[in-house]
């Protein structure tokens, strides 16, 4: 939901009739989640949590602990590492995924390239944010747009390297932005 409700804001930024009924829908998603935790008869904040998380929480804690070293954290544990988990992970086998990309990346490909990854992606944030601004061509919009959504997302599942979209949109954003504009017919003749 947080992608759509992005997604939405995205496109219809310049209409303020519509971010209007955007933040009236996020208001009555509030109230039903408001309404949603009072039947579960979800009282402590932990109990909230755990319930939104989808034991995702749990899972982060669980690969923490799993940890056999702070010097594990350099290099990572590789693509392979797994690790018990008290919510995901069937009765006696271990668990592979994180979906916390973030933490993920740095438990399997270590601090080092989760660093310079972070930086690539700060480097596009720039042209996305320009290609989120290009009137002239709908393609890359829809790129910078699914760019912007896709970072969210990452938080509650490793997308960044599971679906190759990402990778896509990255690289084609990239691309336009280096790319000079087309002449316009009166440009040239």
């Amino acid at each position: 939901y947080l992608a759509a409700g992005i997604v939405m804001l995205l496109f219809y930024r310049h209409q303020p009739k519509m971010i209007k009924s955007i933040l009236i829908l996020v208001s009555l998603g509030l109230i039903l989640s408001a309404v949603n935790v009072r039947t579960h008869g979800l009282g402590t904040y932990e109990q909230i949590t755990q319930y939104y998380s989808g034991g995702r929480l749990d899972e982060i804690r669980d690969a923490i602990k799993a940890m056999p070293s702070a010097s594990s954290y350099v290099l990572g544990m590789g693509p392979g590492f797994a690790y018990p988990s008290k919510v995901f992970a069937v009765q006696g086998a271990l668990h592979r995924n994180l979906h916390f990309t973030p933490l993920s990346l740095i438990i399997y490909y270590g601090v080092i390239f989760s660093g310079l990854f972070a930086f690539y992606i700060l480097r596009m944030l720039p042209a996305a944010w320009r290609a989120l601004n290009d009137k002239t061509n709908p393609v890359r919009l829809s790129y910078a747009v699914y760019f912007f959504a896709s970072l969210p997302f990452a938080l509650t599942e490793f997308s960044v390297f599971s679906y190759a979209n990402f990778a896509i949109a990255c690289g084609l954003l990239l691309a336009s932005d280096k790319q000079k504009p087309l002449p316009t017919i009166n440009e040239s003749a």
